[in-house]
């Protein structure tokens, strides 16, 4: 049986704060639930926060689902750093339909298997999981894994050192966003979130950015970055030298970013200085993504229904 989300019919706004506040305190059933954007169900058991907040919902990534609607189009390629539990992948995989393409990383193999297992239910050809971290160059590193019981299975990350013997930190493989275009074709939008392996993977995507020219929606973490030997001056410089514009996410639209703060925890979207236009669309976009029921016709979170 499908399970509807509590408040899926609730704007975005107020469906996240509900869920906020309710975080830790409601009884949720396993089982099947429907997302309240495209023609899709997650199988979800354990209810860390990723699952918490779509059973609740319908969704998760509301503003990422938001551009996503805009700048894709049937045919498309999109890169995903940080698949996690495909709450995104589906909304790309109904977007860029079966002539298309939605390449995800996972470095975590549980969740990639998981994620592998829900794509093939759901007989969605056009996408491709791949159980390995997005970083600079191909190889391989280590990746500390969160435990069951952390309540976030979102936050593993790329190990800082090379150490073996830290528990819950395995070998996993690394690709690069620009090996991946050269395999499936040059992406129109590529989305990390993948604490702090953000500015490693940007420069491992150099030829991307420079020829194919993709949107870009990252998590900007100073913390994380930090770990991994980077800042988020370091990715704003970086994407600045390829002839982009940044924006932070706000609540109500995007706020552009002149320089880079000691303490960044928020999402940007990174966008090719020839095709700034795009930024009103999406403020707008933001606004009424915020307000409207996502179930509405005039929602921007509205992704294409599989047919």
């Amino acid at each position: 049986m499908t399970i509807q989300p509590r408040f899926g019919k609730l704007p975005p706004l107020a469906s996240g704060l509900l869920a906020t506040v309710l975080q830790g305190r409601v009884t949720l059933t396993p089982g099947s639930y429907q997302s309240v954007l495209a023609d899709y169900q997650l199988e979800l058991a354990r209810f860390d926060m990723a699952e918490h907040f779509f059973a609740l919902r319908g969704l998760f990534e509301w503003r990422i689902a938001a551009i996503a609607s805009i700048v894709l189009s049937p045919g498309d390629v999109v890169i995903e750093g940080g698949a996690q539990l495909g709450t995104e992948t589906f909304n790309y995989a109904a977007l860029v339909g079966p002539s298309g393409r939605v390449v995800s990383f996972e470095a975590d193999s549980r969740l990639a298997q998981r994620l592998v297992g829900e794509l093939a239910n759901a007989g969605l050809t056009q996408c491709t999981v791949l159980a390995k971290a997005l970083g600079e160059t191909v190889g391989y590193a280590y990746f500390d894994t969160v435990a069951e019981t952390a309540g976030n299975s979102g936050v593993g990350a790329l190990a800082p050192d090379d150490a073996e013997s830290v528990e819950g930190r395995v070998k996993v493989e690394v690709g690069t966003i620009d090996t991946v275009a050269e395999e499936f074709g040059a992406p129109k939008l590529v989305v990390m979130d993948i604490q702090g392996g953000e500015l490693a993977a940007l420069r491992g995507g150099s030829q991307v950015l420079t020829q194919a020219r993709p949107y870009v929606v990252l998590e900007v973490e100073s913390g994380s970055l930090d770990l991994l030997g980077g800042s988020a001056q370091d990715v704003l410089d970086l994407l600045h030298g390829h002839d982009y514009s940044c924006w932070r996410f706000t609540r109500f639209g995007l706020s552009r970013v002149e320089a880079a703060t000691t303490d960044e925890l928020c999402d940007w979207f990174a966008v090719p200085n020839e095709t700034a236009h795009i930024v009103p669309v999406v403020k707008k976009a933001f606004v009424r993504g915020a307000l409207l029921p996502p179930t509405s016709r005039l929602s921007p979170l509205r992704v294409l229904r599989r047919a």
